[in-house]
């Protein structure tokens, strides 16, 4: 959103060429774990992400996990990006003292704030709690509390706390 033009990839390659770099490309890899073909470089792709995969799955598939490391991106079905909560720190909030409170969330640009809980520890971190299940939680991005419309706190996303799975 803060973007120039509002087009990241092309943001981040038009920097890249400018170091005389690329972004190269890498593989992704199904819900089965098997290769399914090549994508375009991981800065291309967010957690959550559905359109512009290029990519035939038999079944709607959405990014699930993207790994600098290897260049690897892992797709996922939606109940795969299901997520009972998350951790994060850099944790900074406004108003009474923090310990256990009940307020909205917002983790995604442009979605909805979601009831949740969240508990303050002392190192800075939070454990946010969502009272209904969230769905595309990306480690790095930013949460924002609110309680009705003001803004209370804000923290960095650091894990995502997955649903248990069904046996």
């Amino acid at each position: 959103c803060f973007v120039p033009g509002g087009d990241y990839r092309e943001f981040i390659a038009a920097r890249a060429a400018e170091k005389g770099d690329s972004i190269a490309a890498g593989v992704f890899v199904g819900p089965d774990g098997r290769e399914m073909g090549p994508h375009q470089g991981i800065a291309n792709y967010t957690i959550g992400q559905r359109r512009g995969l290029g990519v035939a799955g038999g079944e709607p598939l959405y990014v699930r996990k993207v790994e600098a490391a290897t260049g690897q991106v892992t797709l996922g079905r939606k109940q795969d990006l299901s997520a009972r909560g998350f951790r994060a720190g850099d944790f900074n909030g406004f108003g009474p003292e923090w310990t256990l409170r009940k307020c909205q969330v917002q983790y995604r640009y442009r979605s909805a704030a979601k009831p949740a809980m969240v508990e303050r520890f002392p190192n800075g971190e939070v454990e946010v709690s969502l009272l209904e299940p969230g769905h595309g939680i990306a480690p790095g991005q930013s949460a924002v509390f609110y309680d009705g419309n003001r803004l209370i706190g804000g923290a960095r996303i650091r894990e995502v706390i997955a649903p248990p799975r069904a046996p």
